[in-house]
Parts: C-alpha cells; sequence; structure tokens
C-alpha cells in the first residue's frame, strides 16, 4: 500500500485513492455529529484491529494551513480512536477532495447517520445544526432519507429540560434510560414539569405503556396536553403505507448487497454489534410478520 508523502500531507494524485496516511497527521472533525462512543465497544474494535489490523479505511479530506496535521476526519471516527488505542501508528485511508459533499459537518452527518451508537439527542443536535444552515426543513429530511414528521419529532427534544436529557444517556443502563418515545411525550411540556415526570418514570422502571399513561394523566391535572392531537384514520394509513414502501425499498438495497460487500461492512465491527443487529432484525420479522397477519384478517373479514 503506498504512503501518502513522508510530511502526511496530499499528493496531487492521491484524492479518490485509498493510502496509508501517518495516524498522528490526522485531526478529528470538531463539529463531529456522533458524541457517545461505547467503551468496551471501542475496546473490543481495538482489540481487533491489533490481532487482524486495520479493514475498513477511514476518509479523510486534505487541509491547509494546519502545520500539525494534513488531513481532517470524514467518516471513521470510531476506527480512529480504536486505531489510537490499538497504537497504530498508519490507518488506511480514503481521501477525498474538501468539497465533494458540501458542508463538513452534513458530509460526517450522511457517512455516519444510521450507524450502531447514535442517539436520538445526537441526531437533533445534527438536524439542528443544518437547519441553521440550509433553513428548509425538507431538505434536511432529504439528507436524512427521513420524512419532514421525523425532522419536527427530534426538533421537538431541543426543548427538553436538561435533566431529561441527561436520563437519554446512553451510558446509563438500559432499564434506567428515558426513551425517544417517552421524551417525544415530554418535549412539550413546561421544563420543571419535564424534569419531575422524566425523573419518576425512570425511577420506576415504567414499561412504555405506563408511562405514557402517567404523563398524561400528570400533565392533565396540571392543566396541560402531552402528546400530539389524536390523528385522523387516513393520518394513520398514509404512515403506514409510507413505513411499508420504505421497508420495501432500503430491504432491495441491502439484499443486492454481494456476500463480500456484506462481509468487509461487518469487519470492524464488534460482534456485539453484530448480535445486537440480529436480534433487532429477528423482532422486526417478528412484528411485521405480526402486522401482516392483522392485515390478512381484516381482509378475509370483508
Amino acid at each position: 500500500m503506498k504512503a501518502v508523502e513522508e510530511a502526511g500531507h496530499a499528493l496531487p494524485d492521491s484524492t479518490g485513492k485509498v493510502l496509508e496516511i501517518e495516524r498522528s497527521r490526522i485531526r478529528s472533525f470538531p463539529g463531529q455529529p456522533r458524541r457517545y462512543f461505547d467503551e468496551s465497544e471501542l475496546k473490543e474494535l481495538a482489540e481487533s484491529i491489533a490481532a487482524i489490523g486495520q479493514q475498513v479505511p477511514i476518509m479523510v479530506s486534505p487541509v491547509e494551513g494546519d502545520p500539525d496535521h494534513g488531513f481532517e476526519l470524514v467518516d471513521g471516527e470510531r476506527r480512529f480512536k480504536a486505531c489510537g488505542l490499538a497504537g497504530v501508528e498508519k490507518m488506511l485511508a480514503w481521501i477525498i477532495p474538501k468539497d465533494i459533499l458540501g458542508d463538513q459537518f452534513v458530509k460526517s452527518v450522511i457517512s455516519n447517520f444510521g450507524r450502531a451508537g447514535h442517539t436520538p439527542l445526537e441526531t437533533t443536535w445534527a438536524i439542528q445544526r443544518i437547519l441553521q444552515r440550509t433553513k428548509d426543513v425538507k431538505q434536511v429530511a432529504k439528507i436524512f432519507a427521513r420524512s419532514t414528521a421525523w425532522v419536527y419529532q427530534h426538533l421537538s427534544l431541543v426543548n427538553l429540560h436538561d435533566d431529561a436529557q441527561k436520563l437519554m444517556h446512553p451510558a446509563r443502563p438500559p432499564e434506567e434510560r428515558l426513551t425517544f418515545p417517552i421524551a417525544l411525550l415530554l418535549a412539550p411540556l413546561p421544563g420543571i414539569l419535564q424534569a419531575e415526570l422524566a425523573k419518576d418514570v425512570v425511577d420506576r422502571k415504567m414499561s412504555t405503556a405506563q408511562a405514557r399513561h402517567y404523563i398524561r394523566g400528570q400533565a392533565r391535572r396540571k392543566g396541560y396536553q402531552a402528546g400530539s392531537q389524536k390523528r385522523s384514520p387516513d393520518d394513520d394509513y398514509q404512515i403506514f403505507l409510507h413505513f411499508a414502501e420504505r421497508v420495501v425499498k432500503q430491504s432491495e438495497i441491502l439484499l443486492d448487497t454481494s456476500p463480500e460487500e456484506f462481509r468487509r461492512m461487518f469487519d470492524s465491527r464488534s460482534s456485539r454489534e453484530s448480535r445486537d443487529l440480529c436480534i433487532d432484525l429477528r423482532q422486526g420479522i417478528k412484528n411485521l410478520t405480526s402486522l401482516l397477519e392483522t392485515l390478512e384478517s381484516i381482509e378475509r373479514m370483508k
């Protein structure tokens, strides 16, 4: 593997190539949208890299005017950190032009969004940052490949009380963590009430259904309404229809992926991440099967 020149700066013909770069010459992107990295998973990845080497290149862009660094990270913060733990001195990196995807923050979002480890609040902060730049919710939705309703849902978390946000931190045990659906329910309420109800939900380890019932009841007693207005049957149908179309489209994209591409996709992922993905897929299959059975029973009654 050819290395980028000794000083760690990009050669004129290096753009678009995967090359070896001194890790010390790569700087992290200061606006990185991903803020939380599981320490145990980083250690596991570092051990894997130490044993078999870095299998998946990171993505970097050349920088100018920085005497200590020749490149800035675009994608691969987790691999970058793990290589540091593993004592790796040179990293495989795909060199891309600074302006290939526009704003650097948007590059990181496009590269990283949807991978394991991203939290709802990280997504909210990313949406907020991009929206400040684009001023267009529809454009933000396109960047994330989601609906405008999904964007507005996450933006509502901007109003979440700091104490409630702390209860969403991924380092907390799952049974002691405030979930995204419950955070959405709390977000429209006054800040102090949010914090009180969030603490009650977590301390009493309520299920989602219990938490919804409790929050709505407590909010109603204080003269507030938790949650959105009731949707019409047609609204529900459109949500269901778009969900089904998205499942078909995105699953077809994945099914077109070759076994070799799948292998490379998981070369740098931890075994825990692979197991968690399998669990999610099995649960998703069960959920979709139940939905199909419900629809088929309705069809038989017509």
